[in-house]
């Protein structure tokens, strides 16, 4: 969006023109943005570069933050409560459960 208020001649079409759909916020979804994103990343180096630098830096906070054996742990709680709100609020037994294939994660990094 900054980039867009810097170089308005360049990417102002792209975000603000009339091939840009206008949908209110409460029924925006994550696609949406994503499509928006992926455009812009594939269509403008500068994007591109900031959208590279943001993931890095992600990438290393989320290291610095969750090893992979707390990743694993928080994973695997996450794989439980999906099967729960899937089987309507009611928790599912872990042998019932489809398999869980992540844990080697600790050993992939």
């Amino acid at each position: 969006f900054v980039e867009g208020l810097l170089r308005p001649d360049i990417l102002g079409e792209r975000l603000w023109g009339c091939d840009t759909v206008a949908v209110p916020i409460s029924q925006r979804k994550w696609n949406q943005y994503i499509a928006s994103a992926m455009k812009l990343i594939e269509t403008d180096d500068r994007i591109a570069l900031h959208a590279q630098q943001q993931v890095e830096a992600r990438t290393k906070h989320f290291w610095r933050t969750l090893p992979p054996t707390s990743f694993l742990s928080v994973n695997r709680k996450e794989w439980e409560e999906l099967h729960q709100r899937l089987n309507g609020g009611v928790p599912v037994p872990q042998e019932q459960q489809l398999p869980y294939f992540f844990e080697e994660i600790p050993a992939w990094c």
